[in-house]
């Protein structure tokens, strides 16, 4: 799981942030990239969120591995 913000700017190629993450994690079986609007710390003004988000990934996580 990955928090990012939407940076506007496009790197050459088409290539930004997000791009990025999602590569990163495409090589992993439980993934999620959360992408939230705000400035450098996010996880000072969207904490709220960001927890939320990462209980909600952790109870589909351990429900999807509990069905196998």
């Amino acid at each position: 799981m990955i928090f990012t913000r939407k940076i506007d700017k496009e790197e050459k190629e088409g290539k930004s942030n997000i791009t990025f993450y999602q590569n990163q994690l495409s090589h992993v079986s439980s993934q999620k990239l959360v992408v939230l609007q705000g400035h450098h710390y996010l996880h000072w003004t969207k904490y709220r969120e960001m927890s939320k988000d990462v209980n909600d990934f952790i109870d589909i996580s351990i429900n999807s591995s509990t069905k196998k």
